[in-house]
């Protein structure tokens, strides 16, 4: 399958094919030294129908904080699993190449808990035999999320009217916006939500593709012939885009045909599209997820984390191509909804990543029909600092900030960990000025 939580479009995911209920008690572990040491955490299933549920795995705050606010992550892909973020990367463990475990000091859970879950159905342990169950839009997506939040607080009523954020990455930037607007519509008393992050997001195609030319080009990823040709292609993509998902077929043409222009495909890729600082060692995924595939096929790992029978996968080509139609969709004004309620956004982007780049984030922003966008872009950088070092530049106004963050790409939060938690604590301190 793809490197599964990148917004790569499905004729590029043609090339980057790799391998692929019950409700059950949550478990708390306290302490799982053989496996899992030093965290409190919870794994359970919640369900969403009378067929399915989801996957979660809550790590408590690490600072013992009995009301910390709670964060949900929702990874990309779409199809990748949460579990994957937990551990590799920003969650509190890593796993070593002979499959133990390292505690990780830059944990999103440092001082929130935390809840990684496998969704949309069919993702991960969310098991799901059955492609039309699987969602095609931003809708049922939401529909799903808000029957497992209900489902949580039900099961977990401590945590009702507590804090919510919410945050992801790369397809996370249709799932954010897409999602928690509808829910928020839902006037649910017992859902908090009081802020979401969104890093290296694929929120606005119609934005963010012409940008793949300016960025290559200004990397010196590609040269002038390349760059005039992929610019050509993409200028033919955004009038498509324009013109709606009727003309699918043409989008995906020029669009995709621009991308693999400039980066290639599998197994010839020129570099890695998700840090271009590398090359693409381990095609088409561009990282080695070999020891965490065969560390997740330990029946003693199965058994902590009280998943039963079922079996894990790190992404799901089905759901991929099921959400076909909704990979081209503009989500844009998701993103303002939020902002007109009062709901602090955060959009950050590791200056490597060329997939989901920073110059498109720019384009999005330019892009909203939010009144406060002109004014953001009008503010000077600000340096983002982490104990005295500068790490990434800022502009914020109003309830929005654009981050760059320095020294890393796609997965911002795993190659620059100081700074994706310091991001994150800010969030939710409201301490983004």
């Amino acid at each position: 399958m793809t490197h599964q939580r990148f917004c790569i479009s499905v004729v590029f995911l043609v090339f980057s094919l790799v391998l692929t209920g019950i409700q059950m008690k949550g478990s708390v572990n306290a302490d799982a030294k053989a496996i899992f040491p030093d965290e409190k955490y919870l794994t359970d299933f919640v369900a969403i129908d009378s067929d399915y549920s989801f996957f979660f795995w809550l790590f408590k705050s690490r600072d013992k904080n009995p009301n910390a606010p709670l964060l949900l992550w929702l990874q990309g892909g779409p199809g990748t699993s949460g579990v994957e973020v937990a551990l590799f990367e920003n969650g509190p463990y890593r796993v070593n190449d002979d499959l133990t475990i390292r505690k990780i000091a830059s944990s999103l859970n440092n001082n929130a808990d935390v809840i990684y879950i496998d969704q949309p159905i069919g993702t991960g342990f969310s098991s799901c035999n059955s492609v039309f169950r699987m969602p095609s839009d931003e809708e049922q997506v939401a529909k799903d999320l808000y029957t497992f939040l209900s489902g949580f607080l039900k099961k977990y009523p401590e945590y009702k009217k507590r804090p919510l954020y919410i945050a992801g990455q790369s397809y996370g930037g249709h799932f954010i916006p897409g999602a928690v607007p509808i829910i928020m519509k839902k006037n649910d008393a017992d859902i908090n939500i009081k802020g979401v992050a969104i890093g290296n997001g694929h929120i606005s195609p119609i934005n963010q593709f012409p940008q793949y030319a300016e960025y290559a080009y200004n990397k010196k990823l590609i040269g002038l012939t390349t760059y005039l040709a992929a610019k050509e292609s993409l200028v033919l993509c955004k009038s498509y885009l324009r013109l709606g998902l009727a003309f699918v077929g043409m989008i995906e043409l020029y669009c995709t045909g621009a991308f693999n222009l400039i980066v290639g495909v599998s197994p010839f890729m020129k570099f890695n599209p998700y840090d271009v600082r590398q090359n693409c060692k381990h095609q088409p995924e561009c990282y080695d997820y070999s020891h965490l595939q065969e560390f997740m096929r330990q029946r003693e790992v199965l058994d902590e984390l009280k998943v039963g029978n079922r079996s894990w996968v790190l992404a799901n080509i089905e759901i991929i191509l099921k959400l076909r139609l909704d990979y081209w969709r503009d989500y844009s004004s998701g993103v303002t909804y939020l902002l007109e309620h009062g709901i602090p956004v955060v959009l950050y982007y590791g200056k490597e990543d060329f997939i989901c780049n920073y110059l498109g984030g720019i384009e999005t922003i330019k892009g909203l029909s939010w009144k406060g966008a002109e004014k953001l872009l009008s503010q000077s950088y600000k340096q983002w600092t982490v104990d005295g070092k500068s790490m990434g530049e800022y502009k914020h106004y109003d309830k929005l900030t654009y981050i760059e963050v320095f020294g890393a790409g796609h997965m911002a939060t795993m190659d620059n960990p100081r700074m994706g938690l310091d991001i994150i604590n800010k969030l939710i301190k409201g301490d983004i000025q």
